[in-house]
């Protein structure tokens, strides 16, 4: 599955408020995905990479989220964060980066993505900080408009869909 489906599914989810059809289109979301992207997807949508026993996380906070998309859109962190306090939401701010910006690769796939974020969240050690903003920075270089939304939105754990794992079990008891 392409990313950029996921995001157009995420945007149907963040404007439904009904929680039935939100497990409605999750379930769907759900069978659309090919069987090794399940996992992938489910821990997205929580916001999260791995269950919380294996102690990953992706340890970016807000002002990190700024510097990763000013040196992505080649912008200063002074301008993007001018940009977060008018919005007061980053992934929109990604999105009006990402849409102002040169066109962008459309073809990630949701596993691509999901391993980008998995490899900037184990990133440690000295410079570690670095390494993982420009890893951040070379992500949303290759997304469009819409999936830089999510993808900023998904590290800070601010999906702003509405479910709960609940949610995502009842979808999940759909396809049973």
């Amino acid at each position: 599955m392409k990313f950029s489906l996921l995001a157009l599914h995420l945007e149907k989810l963040e404007a439904t408020t009904s929680r039935k059809a939100m497990t409605e289109m999750l379930a769907g979301l759900i069978r659309h995905a090919a069987q090794e992207e399940v996992n992938k997807m489910l821990y997205l949508l929580l916001g999260e990479l791995k269950p919380a026993y294996a102690g990953i996380d992706f340890n970016i906070a807000e002002k990190m989220m700024i510097r990763v998309l000013a040196c992505s859109y080649a912008k200063d962190a002074e301008s993007v964060s001018r940009l977060y306090k008018s919005s007061g939401d980053l992934g929109d701010t990604a999105f009006k980066l990402a849409s102002s910006s040169r066109a962008r690769d459309k073809r990630l796939s949701l596993s691509a993505v999901y391993d980008s974020l998995l490899a900037s969240a184990t990133e440690s050690g000295s410079g570690s900080q670095e390494r993982k903003k420009k890893m951040m920075a070379d992500l949303f270089a290759h997304l469009e408009p819409r999936s830089a939304k999510y993808v900023a939105r998904i590290p800070l754990g601010k999906l702003r869909l509405g479910f709960s794992e609940a949610t995502l079990l009842d979808a999940l008891s759909l396809m049973v």
